[in-house]
């Protein structure tokens, strides 16, 4: 009926072979373009062009088959499938089997158009992904605790990456964290502990509440790891740092 499953995606939490569904055609793997600014002076040849370090959307598509071939109908096999893709209220996580030390931030804002197959009882279709342009490291979602100071992480990549950094005070007060050139200062910070993260720009405590107000940097932004080595070093009333780094390639 269905013939050899091929492979899995998984999005938003949950596999594609809790549906039903069959991987027919994995996605082509393209660059996305880079971000430039182009500007036109009068009196004077071509552009002035200002690269920038971002990178546009790229889509992702995956075709599918969907349905046991049995006693469930098409229309009813891809109405869960709808709900599935349907399930993230904004952006969720995207992962293949094709490319497993990878995944992606992405959305799904499209229709399906389902053709018929076997008697109405499997079904083929296409389902597209709007995805933000870096391929995140699987690697990268593990925290990396650093218990003393001054340490050194290692990014892996070409790619600054912009870590989730959670700091876990020995008792309630104040201290620093430095990275690289850019520190931290974090002033009245509960024992509970602090979040900063510099993909958000947010500073939050471990309910969710707002403590943007208890963190400045010497810098005013939020701290990147460069490629190659790293430097890091905290004070205070601080215990150690966890920092998920969210490595990325493109």
């Amino acid at each position: 009926m269905m013939g050899t499953r091929y492979g899995v995606i998984s999005w938003n939490g949950e596999r594609s072979d809790q549906y039903g569904i069959s991987i027919e055609k994995y996605p082509n793997y393209s660059k996305p373009q880079r971000k430039i600014d182009r500007y036109t002076v009068p009196g004077r040849n071509g552009e002035i062009i200002m690269p920038q370090n971002a990178w546009e959307m790229v889509e992702q598509e995956y075709a599918i088959v969907a349905g046991d071939g049995l006693k469930h109908s098409v229309p009813g096999g891809f109405s869960r499938v709808y709900e599935w893709l349907n399930s993230a209220q904004g952006y969720a996580e995207l992962w293949d089997d094709f490319d497993p030390d990878h995944y992606r931030i992405a959305f799904f804002e499209g229709s399906l158009d389902i053709e018929s197959l076997s008697v109405g009882r499997v079904g083929r279709t296409t389902i597209t992904f709007i995805c933000k342009p870096q391929r995140f490291l699987t690697s990268g979602k593990a925290p990396v605790d650093i218990l003393s100071a001054p340490a050194n992480i290692i990014n892996p990549t070409a790619y600054e990456a912009k870590p989730t950094i959670f700091i876990k005070m020995a008792s309630a007060g104040s201290g620093s964290v430095t990275i690289n050139n850019l520190q931290y200062t974090v002033t009245d910070i509960p024992y509970t502990g602090i979040y900063i993260d510099s993909e958000e720009m947010h500073c939050y405590g471990v309910n969710g509440e707002n403590l943007n107000s208890k963190v400045s940097s010497n810098t005013g932004g939020f701290a990147a790891f460069l490629p190659g080595s790293n430097t890091i070093g905290f004070t205070g009333d601080i215990q150690s740092l966890s920092i998920v780094p969210h490595w990325f390639e493109i």
